[in-house]
């Protein structure tokens, strides 16, 4: 991490793939080295758990029935995440920016891999709100893409009410979350060739050298 700046990272990843651990991890460790640390939690998540009408059992059944209401979701929330990340740049500086990171759980263009049958819409909205694909990928100083558990330790794969995705169906979002970020300027990729500790301590070592 360079110092007398404000580092921005996002950590990203397909289902399963640790993301949730991490942000508790990451974060504490950081503050270990004496950073600041301005978490921005994943918005998807908090968005989707809470707007069903009672004939949908989940997103997947959300966006076969109702495409354009999904689509329209899918705005809203890149919308929250672009506002969220301007509080959390604003409480960087609040902090003392000499030796604080934002730490992003998911960012931007992850929606890119949830609307793979349109993802014209979703660079149609991006310029429709005054954003540059500058804006929403290449500003950012890393992206850490951590691999589903799916794709080498699918032995630790569990789906959950949220996490609907099957071992084949992980391993397909997980690729279109790869590609969604294809072309960030600081783009890594840590797969599940060690140990769930070891895969952790992998992620650190990235951000510290980000």
């Amino acid at each position: 991490l360079m110092e007398k700046h404000v580092q921005e990272i996002v950590i990203t990843g397909g289902p399963c793939s640790g993301k949730s651990e991490a942000m508790k991890i990451i974060p504490n460790r950081l503050r270990g080295l004496g950073y600041n640390v301005v978490i921005l939690k994943e918005v998807a998540e908090e968005i989707f758990s809470s707007i069903f009408p009672i004939d949908v059992k989940d997103i997947r059944d959300f966006a076969q029935k109702y495409p354009d209401k999904y689509l329209a979701i899918e705005e809203q929330m890149f919308l929250e995440i672009m506002a969220k990340l301007k509080t959390r740049r604003n409480l960087a500086k609040i902090c003392g920016d000499e030796r604080t990171v934002i730490l992003l759980d998911r960012g931007p263009m992850d929606a890119l891999a949830y609307m793979p049958q349109a993802g014209q819409r979703f660079f149609e909205f991006v310029k429709r709100n005054s954003f540059s694909l500058y804006d929403i990928r290449d500003s950012f100083d890393g992206v850490v893409h951590l691999v589903t558990a799916a794709d080498g330790a699918e032995e630790f794969y569990k789906p959950t009410e949220i996490r609907i995705e099957t071992p084949v169906q992980a391993r397909a979002v997980d690729k279109r979350t790869q590609w969604a970020w294809v072309g960030a300027p600081h783009l890594l990729i840590i797969d599940n060739s060690t140990g769930f500790d070891e895969k952790m301590d992998r992620l650190f070592e990235a951000i510290l050298h980000m």
